[in-house]
């Protein structure tokens, strides 16, 4: 119900147009937020005792109103310093326990922390605007653990913002009047901890702001994953891993967003919550996922991009590269418009024929042509060379020996048939690479890798498909040289619709 005129225009007069004036915001749940009414001696309130219950009861209505009208959440009517007072008590009031795998209790005031992706294949008929994926992080010490998700439609997660989360976690654990330290395989945080720069991210604002509280020395160290050292530190690190990677399919407690450090004026998406960071990256991500969803069958073959790579192609060798041509015949083979000779026998049939022009008892067709065709193996070969050597001058030696090597497998594995693509088929000429997201390597080591692959596969399509119609071109008039033009305009008209 509504509150009367009269009494909205006698707050007016009397001085009173903020709720502060009259109460405050509590919260008798994380998202439910309630206005009480303070009493006071003032002679403006005083004044208003009559109206008292009809104020209460129109604030206590209203707020959620307004709020849930808001898809970014209830809970931003209150003040930062009480989101930020909530969202620790709501994590310290957890379940805390032991995880299973671990069989002796760690040292006092030691901790550690890691987090983990999983990106599950979505049906064909899905309605997700990306992959369905679960961002989980977990924060191990003395005999507890601590598990939560971070895949919130409320923010535009990726691991990075989990590590940190859990980081985060593992020094609220910790007591304040205690000495204590975390260990953490996420070594830009560690060092970012170190220099103290311009924070990236909410939630390294609210990490520093909960070392600055701490009256005890916290100490954030560097361990490497992945490892078979038997050290506190590696074990821990081993156990956090352990408990964030198999939580993947529980029913996790959401992780909360810290909306209390965010900046002012923040992008906000309905589909994927708060963007902090770099927004022209978010731009170009979301668009072409939209597209390779929405163009989902290429080439007469069913296609779910959400089985590969997500990560947005570089607009280099489109708009400023030399290999223009190159780009072009990945659009071609993308709309199924390369004229391979499967392609024009199925369109015009007579006098034309399926079988491959290089003498293979095969269909011509794209994926034949690029990924099957011996003709072309030494080429496949001498680009897997060189995308190896590429490849190696990119991957830092904090990597571990073995996901290095696993690296390099998928690397060499990029131009040929694999179990490291989905379905065991090579698409790297339309544009696909092998998603690389289930790798414990950072994310920029993941776009530098994407964006490697990506530029060699539109090279090697190019190079491929120049020498087709280049044979194609001998098979017709019986030489490499070009012919004379003709400006005969029939015969111009004939060989542009020919292509």
């Amino acid at each position: 119900t509504p509150a009367p005129r009269y009494t909205l225009a006698r707050l007016l007069r009397k001085g009173i147009y903020n709720l502060s004036h009259l109460g405050h915001v509590s919260f008798k749940s994380l998202t439910s937020p309630i206005f009480t009414y303070h009493t006071s001696t003032s002679p403006e309130t005083q004044s208003l005792s009559n109206d008292k219950n009809t104020v209460s009861h129109w604030l206590t209505s209203i707020i959620p109103y307004i709020t849930h009208t808001s898809p970014a959440g209830t809970d931003l009517v209150a003040p930062p310093e009480l989101r930020q007072s909530a969202a620790e008590q709501y994590l310290l009031a957890l379940p805390l326990y032991a995880p299973p795998q671990i069989k002796a209790p760690f040292p006092r005031n030691t901790y550690a922390s890691d987090a983990s992706l999983r990106t599950f294949p979505s049906p064909i008929t899905s309605t997700y605007s990306t992959p369905p994926s679960s961002l989980t992080l977990a924060a191990i010490g003395h005999n507890t653990g601590f598990v939560a998700s971070l895949s919130s439609p409320r923010y535009f997660a990726n691991t990075s913002h989990a590590e940190v989360a859990a980081c985060l976690s593992a020094i609220l654990l910790a007591k304040e009047s205690e000495e204590s330290q975390v260990f953490s395989d996420y070594l830009p945080l560690v060092r970012w901890i170190s220099q103290r720069r311009k924070p990236p991210s909410a939630f390294h604002t609210w990490m520093a702001n909960i070392l600055d509280r701490r009256t005890a020395p916290m100490s954030v160290k560097h361990v490497k994953a992945h490892t078979s050292i038997n050290s506190v530190p590696s074990n821990m690190n081993r156990a956090a891993d352990h408990f964030a990677s198999n939580a993947h399919n529980l029913c996790l407690p959401l992780f909360p967003i810290p909306t209390f450090h965010m900046a002012p004026h923040c992008f906000f998406s309905a589909s994927h919550g708060f963007i902090e960071g770099d927004i022209s990256q978010y731009v170009q991500t979301i668009p072409s996922l939209r597209h390779i969803r929405e163009y989902g069958v290429l080439n007469n073959e069913l296609i779910l991009p959400g089985l590969y790579d997500p990560t947005p192609p570089p607009t280099f060798p489109y708009d400023r590269s030399p290999y223009a041509y190159s780009t072009i015949i990945q659009l071609y083979a993308r709309c199924a418009q390369l004229d391979t000779r499967a392609s024009t026998f199925s369109r015009l049939e007579n006098g034309f024929s399926p079988w491959c022009r290089f003498g293979c008892s095969e269909f011509e067709t794209p994926y034949h042509i690029f990924s099957a065709c011996p003709h072309f193996l030494p080429i496949r070969e001498s680009y897997t060379s060189s995308l190896l050597s590429s490849i190696r001058t990119v991957i830092p030696d904090s990597i571990s020996p073995d996901i290095h090597q696993r690296i390099l497998d998928i690397t060499s594995s990029l131009f040929y048939d694999s179990s490291y693509w989905p379905a065991f088929l090579t698409r790297y000429y339309l544009g696909f690479a092998p998603s690389l997201y289930h790798l414990p390597i950072p994310l920029s080591l993941v776009r530098s890798l994407s964006s490697i692959f990506h530029s060699m596969s539109i090279k090697l399509a190019g190079r491929i498909w120049a020498d087709v119609r280049r044979k194609g071109f001998v098979d017709r008039f019986g030489t490499t040289s070009p012919r004379a033009v003709n400006n005969n305009l029939s015969e111009v008209v004939r060989l542009i619709f020919r292509l």
